[in-house]
């Protein structure tokens, strides 16, 4: 049966006016005038009314017009009279309602009061009363109120009140109240009870007498309680129970829900409707009108369906409210699986693992997509906790930002393509309380140089222990300063890992570091020895160049888009190929592309943008730009047509339905074949889409299959052969073409076009992939299918593999993909039947990092700690907040003495009289971290000219993308110094670059320099950090000779150091030398063989590594021996060993680089090594020795 809501339900709730009768003459006859007086809520300033009254008489429905436009003053209006209808008669109440329509907003204000019954003539004073209701209902026992206007009242003069039920059967007077003291023109307002026996809607007349105290005046009135207001107010809706409505099975959807409640109505009697439909329809079923329900279950639903749910709450009065609209799935839900053993548990007291076995299900064939929802376990429902995103394949999850010494319950919700769900079992775990974890120390605090450069160096340093964590987890902050100053510089922090690369520094110069390691709380808790060490001197900074006369070409122009390319650009070191690009955009930003074109996306129609086109060498210096300005397109008319395909090109015209004959279209021709359908087919045609630009969509499937796959053809496709098809076949074909806005029309299907019969064995043609591209979370799985055409082949097997198994591994025999670290890697199947010629099919997987907890600020730094200015000058303090993934850095600056001098967000201070004062930076994050500089002001009388003091820059730590420029300005102290110039300068131009004006230009991506500024007078500094996003890569040595047989660890470090991209090492030439996934080489055969270390991010480093045979050992000038009879010596530029038996060697460079590793037969073994000093061990023997 139909369902529709009432009108009432979609409209607001209206204010409701307030109204009273004045009553003019103390009788009352037909004709007489009275007045009413309306008070009305929420009404707007300079609002107009219009008034409309109608008498109470059930024969009587007319509306009779009161009076027009009457303008709102103050909180009343004025009073309106009327007259009593024609035809009333002395003693009979004649009730009357009003309706008032606003003029503002389209409000309507209604009420209904009843007229008072006539009152006889009394002596004494006269009282005027009208009724004042509470509620907006009348039953027994509730609250009404009088109010009554006395005439001809002395000041001072008290009243006794007395009121009396109007039932004709009740002659009782009932005392009200005494002694009100008369004040003004008003007595209070008074409150009473209806009499109880009382029904809704039955009106209950009463009198009052008021007897005042002087002269022994009697006052009395009578008015008439109105009729009961009826209850317009709606109920309020509960809401449903956790997880209902939800199908049960076997047709029933069962529904549930928390009771309603009304203001009128006891919820004992509140009613409910069910109602329900079939989704999509318009058809919607209800159940019967049942009293005091909380559950109802809709029987004989269709399966594999989808339905929508309504439940609606009445009151008494027939007011409704509806609950929310919720769908319920009718397909057959996935059966989930088992928590892997072991799991869930605790892995931090902040942190809990889950980790479970796949679900299965035999309904969709889209991946089941994964949610992981959690609580605490003290809370009542899972509305109240958190929950993952969802996710498909997701079989791990690393729930974080816990609190510790809390137990907390989870599940893992499962859910198909169709939207069935289902839930793995609940889980209670409690994490661990901190103090039960002991705080990471060093145990060897030893810390080294890796490798070094002009500008880098990379340290290594062992791992702490903290008993319970892992390794992979433990924390570590690096601290470096030239050696030659006093502060201490932070430089970043790594997880997990015990190498650091520092980038920015000075060239030949000598440095001091070491590393912390740092507990729960982000405080350090112990720290390495010193690595001390001196940088090596500056290299080339030419930059690059294009062609004279060379432009940006504009490849295509859209509404929205726009396609760029340019020419090569040349460099005097860096080889065409790695040549990189960067197109400065509207001088507001960079865009960053791989190649030499580049495609600008999401662009306003008709806008103009102008782009800059840079070349970039490996060393970051930047040419001069190509400038190009391009406008995107207008808009094009409105597409309202499909495309069409009838012969009389009308529009409209569609083919929807398979069948044989289809007269006035367009046919699809097909010319069979043994393993394909050759297809044709005429143009179609569109109102807007020009007939060259409609796209083409080939879908085929075999006759007595379901699944239609598609084939995208492109634009402007009038034929296609559709190959890999199985010999002697039917197939059925549909060709549907596309306008540009994505209409689109089928032509008349062709079904059971069958091939021709085979005569040949079949090999593989292609191999397909599902799904054509993957992305994971890190430690996530998921499993690929492969598919190998044409379906009759014999061998239908493939072989999976990675490129990058460090980022992404997979099972060489089912698929199974397993995300390991951030990054992207391919996955390639390939068919193991080569008959016909290799067959594979690559696909791409990205694998991304899990959700994070909030990163507090952990330091705060503000520059200079110490300044002296003069009364009346202002300067900026430039802050450090550390670290520098914080979420909220911002600052709350404090003066510990305003007086002295104030400081204003920012770091704006102004000093204001002489003394000294504390200035505080306080992050605002709640971590409760801040950072303090004294501040001394000296009197203006003292600040005679005088040498330069010191020197500020404006900026202490600045970020930036590849080729984007920042400003920085610089101050010489104190203002009244007689020589105020300065001059910047950059640690490392490679990385970023300054001019005169304090213009810097960032290069080199993941690289860190300084930007100093020096003052001419003292030559004091001060300088700005300058960060360079990205990353890049070096290997150590690049290059590097072994022999046969010798291994040689490669160091691979990028910048930044702490860069989360993964790494692959790779040989372009095994049979010379082959490397493992650590960068260790080992030379097998005398030739040249290159060294490819590849980030995930597809950044490269490479090292040439040559093997030739060594000579005879030289005599020895001075033999070394031990006990062993083990003789380690240097000569003529070679490390020479004399062995008894096969020995493992080991080559250790002073720096503690790992140089080879190989094992060395009996007898005399030699190898070439750069000069240096090297540590060797050879079985037991260990010795230095100095190759010269």
């Amino acid at each position: 049966m139909g369902f529709t809501t009432d009108a009432w339900a979609k409209k607001a709730k209206k204010p409701k006016p307030q109204a009273y009768f004045v009553r003019v003459d103390p009788s009352v006859h037909a004709g007489e005038v009275w007045k009413v007086k309306i008070d009305i809520l929420d009404a707007q300033p300079g609002e107009t009314f219009t008034y409309h009254w109608q008498s109470g008489f059930s024969s009587d429905n007319k509306w009779y017009h009161l009076e027009d436009n009457a303008v709102y003053s103050g909180t009343h209006t004025p009073e309106f009279g009327f007259k009593t209808k024609v035809g009333a008669t002395k003693g009979f109440p004649v009730p009357f309602r009003c309706k008032i329509v606003g003029s503002k907003s389209g409000k309507f204000y209604s009420n209904e009061i009843m007229m008072p019954d006539v009152i006889p003539s009394e002596s004494g004073g006269k009282a005027r009363a009208y009724i004042v209701h509470i509620g907006s209902s009348v039953y027994a026992g509730e609250v009404w109120k009088v109010k009554l206007d006395i005439l001809n009242a002395q000041p001072g003069e008290t009243f006794t009140y007395h009121w009396q039920s109007g039932f004709p059967q009740d002659n009782t007077w009932y005392h009200l109240g005494d002694n009100a003291v008369y004040s003004g023109t008003r007595t209070p307002e008074f409150g009473f009870k209806t009499k109880v026996g009382a029904t809704k809607g039955f009106p209950i007349p009463f009198r009052c007498k008021i007897v005042g105290s002087k002269s022994g005046k009697f006052y009395s009135t009578e008015i008439m309680m109105p009729d009961p207001i009826p209850d317009k107010d709606h109920p309020t809706s509960g809401k449903y129970k956790e997880d209902y409505p939800k199908y049960i099975g076997n047709g029933v959807i069962e529904v549930k829900w928390w009771p309603g409640e009304d203001n009128a109505t006891q919820q004992k009697d509140l009613r409910y409707l069910v109602t329900w439909r079939k989704k999509p329809g318009n058809t919607w079923y209800e159940s019967k009108i049942y009293e005091n329900i909380t559950s109802y279950k809709i029987t004989d639903v269709d399966p594999d369906a989808k339905y929508e749910v309504l439940v609606i709450v009445s009151d008494k009065t027939g007011n409704r409210k509806f609950y929310p609209y919720k769908t319920v799935s009718t397909f057959s839900a996935p059966t989930a699986g088992k928590y892997v053993a072991g799991y869930p548990k605790a892995i931090s007291p902040y942190g809990i693992k889950l980790q479970w076995e796949s679900a299965t299900d035999g309904t969709t064939v889209k991946p089941l997509k994964y949610q992981v929802q959690w609580m605490k376990a003290s809370e009542s429902y899972w509305s109240m906790g958190y929950r993952s995103e969802e996710k498909a394949g997701m079989t791990k999850y690393i729930i974080g930002g816990l609190m510790e010494n809390t137990e907390y319950l989870m599940r893992v919700r499962v859910v198909n393509a169709n939207g069935a769900e289902a839930f793995y079992r609940h889980a209670v775990v409690k994490t661990p309380s901190v103090t039960y974890f002991e705080q990471p120390k060093f145990k060897d605090k030893r810390i080294s140089v890796v490798s070094k450069r002009d500008r880098a160096v990379t340290l290594e340093w062992k791992p702490a222990q903290a008993g319970w964590k892992p390794k992979s987890e433990l924390r570590y902050k690096v601290f470096e300063k030239n050696v030659w100053e006093l502060r201490w510089i932070f430089l970043g922090e790594v997880v997990g890992k015990t190498e650091y690369t520092v980038t920015g520094l000075v060239p030949d110069t000598y440095y001091r570091m070491f590393a912390t390691v740092v507990n729960e709380e982000g405080r350090s808790t112990d720290q390495t020895n010193y690595a001390e060490f001196r940088t090596e001197k500056k290299r080339d900074e030419i930059r690059p160049t294009f062609d004279e006369g060379a432009q940006v070409t504009v490849d295509e122009v859209t509404e929205t888009s726009i396609t760029l390319s340019w020419p090569q650009g040349k460099d005097n070191e860096t080889k065409d190929e790695k040549m990189r690009y960067t197109i400065m955009v509207n001088k507001r930003g960079y865009a960053n592309p791989e190649g030499r074109t580049y495609t600008f996306t999401d662009l306003e129609p008709g806008s103009t943008h102008k782009y800059w086109v840079y070349a970039l060498d490996e060393r970051g210096n930047r040419s001069k730009p190509l400038f190009v300005t391009v406008t995107t397109k207008t808009p094009a008319s409105p597409d309202l047509y499909p495309p069409s395909v009838s012969e009389s090109g009308a529009f409209g015209a569609t083919f929807k339905q398979p069948t044989l004959r289809s007269g006035g279209l367009k046919q699809v021709s097909v010319t069979p074949a043994e393993n394909a359908l050759k297809l044709s087919w005429p143009a179609a045609v569109d109102d807007v889409t020009p007939v060259p630009e409609l796209f083409y969509e080939v879908f085929v499937k075999k006759s007595t299959e379901a699944v239609w796959p598609a084939k995208p053809l492109g634009t402007n496709k009038l034929s296609h052969t559709l190959t890999g098809l199985t010999p002697g076949t039917e197939y059925d074909v549909c060709v549907t073409v596309y306008d540009k806005t994505g209409k689109h029309t089928d032509y008349p299907w062709v079904l059971k076009a069958k091939t021709k019969p085979s005569v040949v064995i079949p090999h593989p043609a292609s191999v397909d992939i599902a799904p054509g591209a993957l992305e994971l979370q890190v430690s996530a799985s998921a499993r690929l299918m492969a598919t190998v055409l044409p379906e009759n082949v014999a061998d239908k097997s493939v072989m999976w593999s990675s490129n990058l198994p460090d980022i992404a591994s997979v099972n060489a025999v089912t698929g199974e993909v397993t995300a390991l670290a951030v990054g992207k890697a391919e996955i390639t199947a390939t068919a193991n039947d080569k008959a016909g010629g290799t067959k594979k099919k690559t696909i791409e997987v990205n694998v991304y990092e899990g959700a994070m907890t909030q990163r507090l600020v952990t330091e705060v730094c503000i520059m200079p700690a110490d300044l002296t200015l003069y009364e009346g000058e202002e300067m900026d303090y430039t802050e450090d907040v550390q670290p520098a993934e914080a979420d909220d850095k911002e600052l709350t600056w404090t003066s510990s003495d305003p007086t002295v001098a104030t400081i204003a967000a920012g770091g704006h201070v102004k000093a204001l009289k002489a003394g000294t004062t504390t200035i505080t930076a306080t992050a605002d994050d709640g971590s409760g971290t801040y950072g303090q500089a004294r501040i001394r002001v000296r009197p203006k009388a003292a600040a005679a000219e005088h040498k330069a003091t010191g020197i500020v820059v404006d900026q202490k730590k600045c970020i930036l993308k590849e080729k984007a420029t920042a400003t920085l300005t610089a101050r010489v102290l104190p203002v009244t110094a007689a020589d105020k110039g300065f001059r910047w300068s950059s640690s490392d131009p490679r990385v970023a670059s300054v001019n005169s004006d304090g213009v810097v230009t960032a290069h080199l991506p993941g690289g860190t320099a300084l930007i100093r500024a020096t003052a001419d007078d003292g030559g004091w500094t001060d300088y700005c950090v300058i960060k360079v996003e990205g990353t890049s890569v070096q290997l150590t040595p690049n290059v590097f000779t072994l022999e046969p047989g010798e291994s040689l660890e490669l160091q691979a470090t990028t910048q930044p150091w702490d860069s989360p991209m993964t790494k692959s090492f790779s040989s372009n030439n095994l049979s010379v030398a082959e490397v493992d996934k650590d960068g260790v080489v080992k030379a097998k055969v005398v030739g040249d063989a290159t060294i490819t270390v590849t980030l995930s991010g597809g950044q490269k480093a490479t090292c040439d590594i040559t093997v030739k045979k060594g000579g005879t050992p030289p005599n020895a000038n001075e033999p070394i021996a031990d006990a062993s009879g083990t003789r380690i010596w240097a000569a003529d530029g070679r490390l020479h060993i004399a062995i008894d038996k096969p020995t493992d060697v080991e080559v250790i460079h002073f720096s503690g680089l790992l140089l080879k590793k190989f094992r060395a037969s009996a007898g005399d073994t030699s190898v070439i090594l750069p000069i240096g000093m090297y540590v060797v061990k050879a079985g037991d023997t260990v010795q230095k020795v100095r190759v010269d």
